[in-house]
């Protein structure tokens, strides 16, 4: 590759991103997926494409060698027949010649991209290098940093801003690439017009939001729900955490159309405000209709709060949710009944996560008056089911699981309950209760 010219090298990089051969192939580590080296080993190709070339130039010298020794078993017919068929040998020649040739690029730059000048790398390819290092715009605070990564230091600053002061052609392709402004972790003490210019910088590309809302003063959650409402046509994924006082205002207040939204977290605690203006009346389920969010794949809810009377959440979920996550609270118990009726409205699941749960507090007796009288919910789409208790993690055999069966899902194939197995012991109890 170092023999090459720029211009030589420029030719088959873009080729080898975009590729030309017919038919589904293995994607570089620059494209939208990374596979290993070995899979982009030519040996197979190249020894395919030399057998076919080595087969149809056998056939054409035997058709020369008839023309020039004419034999009486030889006619132009048979000629032409034997031409003829070499098209569809031909097409497969160019085929696994394109094939060969992308895996070749792919080998000579994976091996290469490390000693290439950085000065050489196209733009887009410098892009994408910073997509895969940018950062979300966030204040850093002990209280934050589990939200979105793992960094705690304070005096820690987004990389774009770092890539966009080394020199005047990488500020323009940082400030030109949107896509490296589309993450955002808002609090309380950001300063907003840091959350402008990087909004500003991110155009209209997908956004994912984190904003919290934990003052209950009015005025700093008008402020964080009218910013919410201006980038709402952008937003990918948003996750609210807050007062459940602010979350349903919120739920009310957010009303500008979301297209494009695909995960939707919500997540409420504690409120010991003293300084407060919001009602804390809480009249809906503090989340919005997902009804109204035509591309919601993903949705996360913590249900309960042990200091107040339950929401009920019946029939604001979704029909084609595929991701749902719903976290408990054991303070009171959870209505199992309330819950399965839940669940019946979104047929489409392949992935469930029910955290913290503690449906029934009868461990010890044979029989368990939770499931009385309740009839099973049918999951057909349902793949995978996560479990976690919310008490005595130390000792699963103290755990009821006699609802489980109540979870009807022919195409389950995974199950993790507090990363244990001994909840198929008593799902076998039960089964033989049932059959005999």
């Amino acid at each position: 590759m170092s023999t090459l010219s720029e211009q030589e090298r420029l030719h088959h990089f873009r080729n080898m991103k975009v590729g030309t051969a017919n038919g589904p192939f293995e994607m570089a580590p620059w494209q939208t997926a990374y596979t290993s080296n070995d899979a982009h080993d030519e040996k197979d190709v190249v020894e395919e494409l030399t057998a076919r070339l080595s087969r149809t130039l056998d056939t054409v010298k035997d058709v020369i060698a008839d023309s020039i020794v004419p034999s009486h078993h030889a006619t132009p017919f048979s000629h032409l027949r034997m031409i003829d068929a070499l098209s569809t040998d031909i097409a497969q020649i160019r085929h696994f010649y394109d094939l060969a040739l992308h895996k070749l690029r792919c080998q000579v730059f994976a091996s290469n991209a490390l000693v290439a000048p950085i000065t050489r790398i196209p733009d887009d390819i410098m892009a994408m290098v910073f997509e895969a290092a940018a950062d979300p715009l966030r204040k850093e605070s002990r209280f934050l940093y589990y939200l979105l990564g793992s960094n705690t230091h304070s005096n820690h600053r987004p990389s774009q801003i770092t890539i966009a002061a080394v020199c005047s052609k990488w500020r323009k392709l940082a400030h030109n690439t949107p896509e490296l402004w589309g993450t955002m972790i808002i609090n309380e003490t950001l300063v907003p017009e840091a959350v402008d210019e990087w909004c500003l910088r991110g155009k209209n590309a997908p956004l994912d939001l984190v904003l919290t809302l934990q003052n209950c003063m009015e005025e700093a959650r008008s402020h964080k729900i009218a910013f919410l409402n201006r980038v709402s046509h952008r937003l990918r994924s948003l996750k609210l955490l807050g007062h459940l006082p602010s979350l349903d205002h919120a739920a009310e207040e957010w009303s500008e159309p979301a297209p494009h939204l695909q995960k939707y977290e919500v997540e409420h605690n504690g409120c010991a405000c003293t300084d407060v203006t919001t009602s804390r009346h809480v009249t809906t389920v503090y989340i919005r209709d997902p009804s109204s969010l035509p591309a919601l794949r993903s949705f996360t809810i913590y249900l309960l709060s042990p200091w107040r009377t339950v929401p009920t959440f019946e029939g604001c979920f979704s029909g084609t949710l595929e991701v749902l996550s719903l976290r408990f609270t054991s303070s009171p118990l959870p209505d199992l009944g309330a819950t399965l009726r839940l669940l019946a409205g979104v047929p489409a699941l392949r992935l469930l996560r029910l955290l913290g749960v503690k449906f029934c507090d009868k461990v010890h007796t044979e029989a368990c008056p939770t499931i009385d009288g309740l009839d099973a919910v049918v999951l057909h789409q349902l793949r995978t089911l996560e479990i976690t208790s919310s008490y005595n993690y130390s000792c699963n055999s103290a755990i009821c699981y006699k609802w489980l069966p109540l979870l009807d899902a022919p195409k389950l194939q995974t199950i993790n309950v507090n990363n244990s197995q001994l909840w198929q012991r008593e799902i076998c109890s039960i089964d033989r209760q049932l059959t005999s």
